[in-house]
C-alpha cells in the first residue's frame, strides 16, 4: 500500500504531464467576435482624450491625500481657548461711588456653555468612567438698596469624572 505522500507524488507527476485541450473553433470565434479589442504595446489607442486620464490618473489620489491631510493636520481650535463670554461685567449705577454701595444676591446661576469628552477609563466595580470637560458660566445679580444692579459673570473650566451605568 502506498503512503499519501507517495500518491501525491504520483498524482503531481501524471498532472504535470497533462495538456490543456484546445477551445472548439466555433467557441473561439463567438468569443473573439464578443471580446472588444484590446490596445497592444505595439499598437497603443491614440484619441484626443489621453489628457483627460493623465489628469484623473493624477487629481484622484490626489483629492484623496488632501482630503486626509486635511482631516489629520486640521488645527484645533477649542484647545488652549477659553471663550470669555459678553457681557463680562455689567453694571447700572444709580450712585456716584459703588463702593459705598452694599449689593445683595438677587439672582446666581451656572450655564454650560462646551463639554467635551476627553477618556473612557476603567472605573470601581468594573463601571467604566467618562472624563469629561466642561465649560461654565457662573453669574451672579446683585442689587443695591437705591435699585442699582450689577452682574458678574465668571467663565471657569473643570474636569469632571462621569459613572456610565449603561455600556
Amino acid at each position: 500500500m502506498n503512503s499519501p505522500d507517495h500518491q501525491d507524488d504520483d498524482l503531481e507527476k501524471a498532472l504535470v504531464q497533462l495538456k490543456p485541450a484546445s477551445l472548439p473553433k466555433a467557441l473561439r470565434s463567438r468569443l473573439d467576435a464578443v471580446e472588444p479589442k484590446r490596445a497592444t504595446a505595439e499598437q497603443p489607442e491614440t484619441t484626443g482624450n489621453n489628457w483627460i486620464r493623465i489628469l484623473l490618473r493624477l487629481a484622484i489620489p490626489g483629492i484623496a491625500a488632501a482630503a486626509i491631510a486635511s482631516v489629520v493636520f486640521r488645527p484645533n481650535d477649542n484647545i488652549g481657548r477659553v471663550e470669555t463670554p459678553l457681557p463680562v461685567s455689567v453694571a447700572k449705577r444709580a450712585a456716584d461711588s459703588v463702593n459705598e454701595q452694599i449689593f445683595t444676591p438677587i439672582e446666581t446661576n451656572q450655564v454650560v456653555l462646551a463639554a467635551e469628552e476627553l477618556a473612557l477609563l476603567p472605573g470601581p466595580h468594573d463601571r467604566p468612567v467618562q472624563l469629561m470637560r466642561i465649560r461654565v458660566l457662573d453669574y451672579e445679580r446683585s442689587r443695591a438698596k437705591d435699585g442699582s444692579e450689577i452682574l458678574v459673570a465668571t467663565p471657569r473650566e473643570q474636569v469632571i469624572p462621569v459613572t456610565l451605568t449603561a455600556y
